[in-house]
């Protein structure tokens, strides 16, 4: 389980640093974004932009 789980960390973080310099950025200001929304506690919110990123 937990092996599984640093597989995929190690698989995401690949795929951030393969990314192009503006595709990064762009990913964590809606990283940032979303962190907001989260200690807001604007749950909806937060779950309807992870949303409408993983549809893009």
């Amino acid at each position: 389980m937990q092996l599984d789980i640093l597989t995929e960390i190690h698989e995401v973080r690949k795929k951030i640093y393969n990314m192009k310099l503006k595709e990064r950025e762009q990913l964590m200001r809606d990283a940032e974004e979303i962190a907001q929304l989260l200690n807001q506690g604007n749950i909806k919110r937060a779950t309807e932009k992870v949303t409408q990123l993983t549809t893009e």
